[in-house]
């Protein structure tokens, strides 16, 4: 998997292996929600491919997606403060993440707190 600039803006490039790779992590966590573990999975979704893996995988399991948003500033900010990203990805990716999926339920980490957050969407699994 390489990202790339083209025309101003970070793309994916996924050959075949990486996509054995990709299947195999989202098999894995299948796997192991099928073995009784409860799973949470930070994921990033840069595709309509990846959306559907992930659905193929998931299939038959009780699954819960939240859409974890952030407003563009804060984001940026973010990306730049914590030293350990690549700047502008960030950025190329804030239009897509959020296009392929449809969420159960969806958390503005610009107003909630992360114990807000996770209250928000304990309550909207319980009820």
């Amino acid at each position: 998997m390489v990202f790339e600039m083209v025309n101003g803006r970070i793309e994916r490039r996924v050959g075949s292996f990486g996509r054995t790779v990709l299947a195999g992590y989202r098999a894995a966590v299948a796997g192991m929600a099928r073995a009784g573990l409860d799973v949470i999975v930070d994921e990033v979704l840069l595709s309509a491919e990846d959306w559907e893996g992930w659905q193929a995988e998931l299939r038959g399991l009780s699954v819960r997606w939240v859409a974890v948003e952030l407003p563009l500033e804060a984001t940026l900010r973010r990306e730049r403060d914590r030293g350990d990203r690549v700047v502008g990805m960030a950025a190329a990716q804030f239009d897509v993440v959020h296009s392929f999926a449809t969420y159960d339920v969806r958390v503005d980490m610009g107003v909630l707190t992360p114990e807000e957050a996770a209250d928000v969407i304990l309550r909207s699994a319980c009820g």
